[in-house]
């Protein structure tokens, strides 16, 4: 929208301003490099607006089985696991995407590792 104010000496001053309704949620792309895979340990550090398009900016929250993971941290918890994506974009949308994944057990393994 454009507004123009004006004084009585005719002096003027125009601004336009462009509005956004945002009433999509944001959209997670697939996670087929994760789901499903056995592997010796997970690790995040993919920057997640790769996998997550909107037309706003994004919170994202990452937790494995329940628990908040931080980016970059190395998992290694053997068995299989639940990674949940949370989206949250600046209009309040909301969007969830569930796979799971298998940490194998591994040999000189220290327990609670």
């Amino acid at each position: 929208f454009f507004i123009t104010a004006k004084d009585e000496k005719e002096n003027s001053l125009s601004t336009c301003h462009h509005v956004v309704i945002d009433t999509q949620a944001p959209v997670i792309h697939s996670l087929e490099q994760i789901d499903g895979k056995s592997m010796e340990e997970f690790q995040w550090n993919f920057d997640l607006s790769t996998y997550v398009s909107d037309f706003t900016s994004c919170y994202y929250e990452i937790r494995i089985d329940g628990i908040l993971y931080e980016r970059n941290e190395v998992y290694k918890k053997p068995g299989k696991h639940i990674l949940e994506i949370y989206v949250r974009d600046l209009a309040g949308n909301e969007t969830k995407k569930v796979v799971s994944f298998y940490i194998r057990p591994t040999t000189g393994r220290k327990p609670g590792d």
